[in-house]
């Protein structure tokens, strides 16, 4: 879902929370598709700082946000890995002032 969200347009991200026709799909830029080395990471953060649901969520939220504010915001390849951290960090430490 990071990929998704941070290497896809905008116009799929909006389109994909609104999904109505399935004739109307698009084939997924490359980037949006993790490498394995890329899930595996992913998972092993996870795991290791033992975040909740919540928090992971919210770092998705955070992403959404960040391209929906900043529309000339495009993901690089290889840029994934920084802004999943920064979201993880920015929603575990949104949770922990609540």
């Amino acid at each position: 879902m990071v990929c998704f969200l941070w290497f896809e347009p905008l116009s799929i991200v909006e389109y994909a929370g609104t999904y109505n026709d399935p004739s109307q799909l698009h084939a997924l830029v490359d980037d949006s598709i993790p490498p394995p080395d890329f899930i595996e990471f992913c998972t092993r953060v996870i795991r290791t700082t033992a975040v909740s649901k919540e928090v992971a969520l919210l770092g998705l939220l955070f992403i959404h946000r960040l391209r929906m504010k900043n529309i000339e915001v495009q993901g690089k390849s290889g840029s994934q890995w920084r802004i999943f951290t920064i979201a993880l960090m920015l929603g575990n430490k949104s949770t922990l002032s609540i």
